[in-house]
């Protein structure tokens, strides 16, 4: 029995070491898992800390390319207007221009009709006085007559008061 109770006593010597390794492998494996859960939660809060401020970031990017984006889309739109109002003064323009070419062509083509019946009666007024005038003196005299009736019908009344023809009868004191 004294076998068996120092067999009992070295087994329990054994197991009291495998338990005081056991115990101190625990806590050491305690300190270790306490550490990384430290570790842990330092890297979750900073990690959070970090997506924040990535939100944050990714926020006012998107913030000033909004920005940005409307400002280039009002520039586009104003860019449009003019182009617009541009467009519109170029085709009232060429309008504009159309009509006045053919009120031209219109003058032009009316102008040129009055112009072949003046023709036409200065000719039918030379054959006429031609026929009724045979001579040079007759011509001549017509010529004369049609000219000073003219002068004495279209021209203002007071066209013959200048000073010249006032002073006409002076002159002609002076010279005798």
């Amino acid at each position: 029995m004294q076998k068996l109770i120092e067999r009992y006593e070295s087994k329990m010597s054994e197991m009291q070491k495998q338990i005081d390794l056991l115990v101190s492998s625990n806590e050491a494996q305690g300190e270790l898992n306490e550490r990384l859960n430290n570790e842990l939660t330092d890297l979750t809060d900073l990690h959070q800390i970090e997506m924040s401020s990535m939100k944050t970031d990714l926020k006012n990017l998107e913030d000033r390319l909004l920005y940005k984006f409307n400002d280039y889309w009002n520039e586009l739109l104003e860019k449009l207007d003019k182009l617009d109002t541009r467009t519109a003064k170029v085709e009232q323009t060429q309008t504009h221009s159309l009509e006045t070419e053919e009120n031209t062509h219109r003058i032009i083509s009316k102008l040129v009709n009055i112009v072949l019946t003046v023709f036409a009666i200065i000719l039918l007024l030379l054959s006429t006085i031609k026929n009724l005038v045979q001579s040079r003196v007759h011509a001549m005299t017509v010529l004369v007559l049609v000219i000073v009736w003219i002068t004495f019908h279209y021209l203002p009344p007071n066209y013959f008061q200048t000073s010249f023809l006032k002073n006409f009868p002076n002159s002609l004191k002076r010279a005798s």
